[in-house]
């Protein structure tokens, strides 16, 4: 495995692992009762939520690169070589 696809599968891992924390805190904030605590978890899922767009930006970023090298590669490939 590449160092390009262990960093991809890493920032999808964490992605995927902040998703689920971010459901689970939101489905736990639903019962919650008390002001103090509400806006405790709130706090807790703004700053959950941005690390999580922080990741999916990377993994677009990624994706991006990725994209562009293979278009690249193929112009490349494209371009007669001299014998």
């Amino acid at each position: 495995m590449t160092d390009q696809q262990t960093q991809w599968q890493q920032c999808h891992e964490e992605a995927n692992r902040l998703r689920r924390e971010l459901k689970a805190l939101n489905a736990n904030r639903a019962t919650l009762t008390d002001p103090a605590e509400i806006e405790e978890k709130k706090k807790e899922a703004h700053l959950l939520q941005t690390q999580y767009n922080t990741v999916l930006e990377k993994l677009k970023e990624m994706k991006d690169e990725y994209e562009w090298e293979k278009s690249v590669n193929r112009e490349f490939d494209c371009i007669e070589q001299p014998d």
